[in-house]
């Protein structure tokens, strides 16, 4: 069923919430800097990358490098992303969206609901992934990239207008200050791991099955 995009509009974060994609991404902060990392800034790394979902990647290696202060990693910010792409790029083609995942968004489909993505992964690595798990056409339009979740919503406002009944799923502190900003109700989902430094107040979901029907209550 075409979305009717007067219909009310579900926003997905994508990586921890439509993908279990964190310690891929880990995996690739760690190796992105040319030398073996030590134990400490492994674990330096780690919580850099968990505690900061939804930012630019660049931002967070620029974080990692300032925790860091090590003279013995050299570069430029353009070799890192290179080789933290490599990385990705070799995990992410293997990766499968799982069964509850796309149970949720066929219901939300079959429902009208308009299905729409705002992360700050790059939009082509989200679609390539889409795509090759037969999804793409379950999105509307795919934001993502340098660009601030906030500015994202706007655009995606330019296109169903600025009244139609919205929700936000995210997985990061971020995440809910975004929709927050724009006056968007937020949906917590923590399927994953639960990455929010602050308690709750809003839905919080656990599983696919929860999330679909918070995100149907929420657009009612």
């Amino acid at each position: 069923m075409k979305p009717d995009l007067t219909k009310p509009i579900a926003i997905f974060d994508f990586d921890g919430v439509i993908v279990d994609s964190l310690m891929i991404k880990l995996d690739a902060f760690i190796h992105c800097f040319g030398i073996p990392l030590t134990k400490e800034q492994q674990a330096q790394a780690k919580h850099i990358h968990l505690s900061t979902g939804g930012i630019p990647r660049a931002v967070k290696i620029q974080m990692m490098l300032d925790t860091f202060q090590s003279e013995s990693i050299k570069g430029r910010m353009d070799d890192f992303l290179a080789r933290f792409q490599i990385t990705l790029d070799d995990r992410m083609l293997s990766l499968t969206i799982d069964d509850a995942t796309r149970s949720m968004l066929y219901t939300l489909r079959k429902e009208g609901i308009a299905i729409f993505i705002n992360s700050a992964a790059p939009v082509n690595e989200i679609k390539e992934t889409l795509e090759n798990n037969q999804l793409l056409d379950c999105f509307v339009a795919v934001y993502g990239g340098d660009e601030r979740k906030p500015e994202n919503f706007d655009k995606i406002a330019a296109i169903t207008g600025q009244h139609v009944n919205r929700v936000f799923v995210g997985d990061a502190d971020y995440d809910e200050q975004a929709a927050h900003e724009r006056h968007i109700p937020f949906i917590r989902y923590v399927g994953y791991d639960d990455l929010f430094t602050t308690p709750a107040q809003c839905l919080t979901a656990n599983t696919m099955p929860e999330l679909t029907d918070m995100i149907l209550t929420t657009l009612q």
